[in-house]
């Protein structure tokens, strides 16, 4: 479940980049920090929470290729927890 949910709020927040919305970006990655973290995810929820902060403070510049990077560290940590948990 948190795989869908994740994917589809950093589509979300990719979106929010053409219309400058850094606070619901910020909203969104708010969101996502609790499931990191409760899933597992702990580099990535340091990652959205620093994205929250800088988007607290209005839209990064580079703001499309954080998000990418998020993407990434997502795709990578789903890789190592389905690596982790076929060890079980």
């Amino acid at each position: 479940m948190f795989a869908e949910q994740a994917r589809g709020e950093l589509e979300a927040m990719a979106d929010l980049v053409r219309t400058g919305d850094s606070k619901q970006m910020a909203t969104i990655a708010h969101k996502l920090v609790g499931s990191a973290v409760a899933c597992g995810f702990d580099g990535l929820s340091k990652e959205l929470r620093a994205m929250e902060l800088r988007c607290l403070q209005g839209l990064p510049d580079d703001v499309g290729k954080q998000i990418d990077a998020l993407r990434r560290l997502f795709e990578e940590s789903c890789i190592e927890m389905g690596a982790l948990l076929a060890k079980w």
